[in-house]
């Protein structure tokens, strides 16, 4: 603005001057200074005829105050600054240099909507959507924050409320064996050389064994135990976007300190997700998306986060490469390849480590402005690197839609059938020979509840 208004006050105030030369017509030379000097402080001094006009005719093209009129007849269409025309841009006077959004020119401003992105989200996510001065990308370009709060777990271990108990119990041990009743004959001695000893039947009586009560203690219900926590964490994030370019990264550590749990006290957290999309042409779309994250407990923001909160720490990642291209208005498609995987840092977890490669291709016809029909097909190899005996291969063949019911309110659904093939055919438990095929279905729906709040 200073250097606009700078040069204009200073000639204003030059009796001699008047206003700034203007090129003449066709840009050939300038125009000659106006001798009566301009009308106001900043305006300009009138246009100088075109070549080949009446000098004795007045310029069409000016106001009374001495500026371009842009719609009068026969204003000079090549003079710079004039409301109509082109610049050395090749862009129209008042709009962007390109569709990045450069400088915009002096002169009147065409009012444009603020770029939207459509970024695919992984499988069995629904799409985000990115718009230019709302929610993300209303913030700072690079922002820093850091959190420490404390709180009160009332239950640190994930006890159930009605765990299971076993009660004490009482069993018998025998000390000594028993015996039933029974006779023994027992010769008795006559006392007479002469007279042999007789033979008598002794009865001898049962006797009972003698036991003892033994107590085996049983297993008590697990007791809830509740520690005061103490969270510390630092985030940066960056966010940029153009007509063309979209691009947000998110990094964070932070630990979790409980003072009263039993055995390890701390659990560290980290987290890393990137968005990348480049509109390549007016038709092609790139996007990749990245989010990593390190945990103790279950995270369920994530598409594969394990659901046990025994499990220990653990750390999932999930990458995913989109290229859109737009057939016809109504018709495109969307090929992807996706990587997912799960690591555990506990040894004894470890034969649960996979990892699953997914390349996936999508047909889309948009059916009307809110809603767009798809038909997809899927390949995924999931890889088990401690327990091969997991391995499998599956196709997906689905059919569904991508619904928009608000600005706030969108759906998703996939609908069809998956064909799973075991590698290692020593595992053909009810496989049928070690396939099988099952119904698969994805379904998602999201609400926004507040500019930074997604249900």
């Amino acid at each position: 603005m200073a250097g606009c208004l700078l040069p204009r006050m200073v000639w204003a105030q030059d009796p001699d001057s008047g206003s700034a030369p203007a090129p003449a017509a066709g840009g050939s030379a300038p125009a000659a200074p106006s001798t009566g000097g301009p009308s106001s402080a900043f305006g300009a001094a009138p246009a100088a005829p075109s070549t080949g006009a009446n000098p004795n005719t007045p310029n069409q093209g000016a106001t009374p105050n001495g500026t371009q009129n842009p719609s009068a007849p026969g204003q000079n269409q090549g003079t710079p600054g004039a409301g109509t025309g082109t610049d050395q841009d090749n862009t129209t006077a008042g709009g962007s240099a390109s569709a990045f959004g450069a400088t915009e020119k002096p002169g009147p401003q065409l009012q444009q909507a603020p770029a939207s992105f459509a970024v695919p989200g992984f499988y069995g996510r629904g799409t985000q959507t990115y718009t230019v001065g709302e929610g993300r990308l209303a913030r700072p370009r690079f922002r820093f924050s850091g959190n420490v709060s404390l709180g009160y777990d009332d239950n640190v271990f994930q006890t159930p409320t009605h765990g299971q108990s076993v009660p004490d119990e009482k069993v018998q041990v025998q000390q000594t064996a028993g015996s039933p009743a029974g006779s023994v004959e027992v010769s008795v001695p006559s006392g007479d050389p002469n007279i042999p000893d007789s033979v008598q039947t002794v009865q001898i009586p049962a006797v009972a064994p003698k036991f003892r009560t033994v107590t085996i203690p049983g297993v008590p219900e697990a007791q809830r135990i509740a520690s005061w926590i103490t969270r510390t964490d630092v985030k940066w994030d960056v966010q940029f976007a153009n007509r063309r370019t979209l691009f947000t990264f998110d990094v964070g550590g932070g630990v979790d300190y409980y003072w009263n749990r039993p055995g390890k006290k701390a659990d560290y957290t980290g987290n890393l997700s990137l968005v990348y999309l480049r509109r390549l042409t007016g038709r092609a779309q790139f996007t990749t998306s990245l989010d990593m994250s390190y945990q103790s407990q279950p995270d369920f923001s994530q598409p594969n986060t394990p659901s046990s909160s025994n499990a220990g720490s653990y750390l999932t990642t999930n990458i995913k490469t989109d290229l859109s291209y737009r057939l016809t208005p109504r018709f495109s498609t969307v090929t992807s390849v996706s990587y997912s995987a799960v690591s555990y840092a506990e040894k004894t977890q470890n034969s649960s480590n996979y990892a699953t490669t997914t390349y996936g291709t999508e047909l889309r016809y948009l059916f009307s402005p809110r809603l767009t029909v798809v038909g997809e097909a899927r390949y995924s190899a999931d890889m088990h690197a401690n327990n091969s005996a997991l391995d499998t291969t599956t196709y997906f063949l689905l059919l569904g839609g991508d619904l928009t019911l608000s600005r706030r309110f969108t759906a998703s659904l996939r609908l069809g059938d998956q064909v799973q093939s075991f590698q290692n055919q020593g595992n053909q438990v009810d496989q049928g020979g070690g396939s099988g095929s099952s119904p698969y279905l994805e379904a998602t729906l999201n609400y926004r509840l507040g500019q930074g709040t997604i249900l």
